[in-house]
């Protein structure tokens, strides 16, 4: 569920755009989180989006004149911010960062997509013995999101 809630988020906030984004976020689909190091590829986006985030915070200027304006500034601080949730999600438990990623979510109706996720984990799971449970793999949940916006 965390997987797959990072994966809209990094749709919403354009974080999915970055290959590095996108194979960590299909390793955490699978289970596989082992946390980010700052000197892998992913660490180096990470940060990278980090900085351009600061460096949109100082609204730089050419000629008295604005080079990016306050959306613009928004969308980059939404953006560091999902990358600090993937960072999370990769490092922590579940439970102590889906909180997190849910109160970052942009899309206004992410509360009823949340439920319909929900209600399909269960019925995927249902009865199923532990290891015949399918996963879901969250890029293509991203995937389907884009398509349809």
């Amino acid at each position: 569920m965390l997987a797959t809630q990072m994966c809209s988020l990094a749709a919403e906030t354009g974080l999915d755009t970055y290959p590095e984004v996108i194979e960590a976020l299909h390793r955490a689909g699978q289970d596989e989180r082992q946390g980010v190091d700052d000197d892998s590829p992913l660490g180096i986006r990470l940060r990278t989006v980090f900085a351009d985030a600061a460096a949109a915070w100082s609204l730089p200027r050419d000629d008295g004149h604005l080079l990016i304006d306050l959306s613009e500034r928004d969308a980059w601080q939404h953006r560091a911010n999902a990358a600090g949730a993937l960072a999370d999600a990769l490092s922590l438990p579940a439970r102590e960062v889906i909180g997190s990623v849910l109160h970052q979510r942009r899309n206004p109706d992410w509360r009823a997509e949340f439920m319909e996720q929900l209600g399909e984990a269960l019925h995927e799971h249902r009865g199923a013995p532990p290891h015949e449970r399918q996963v879901r793999t969250p890029t293509a949940h991203a995937r389907k999101r884009r398509s349809t916006q």
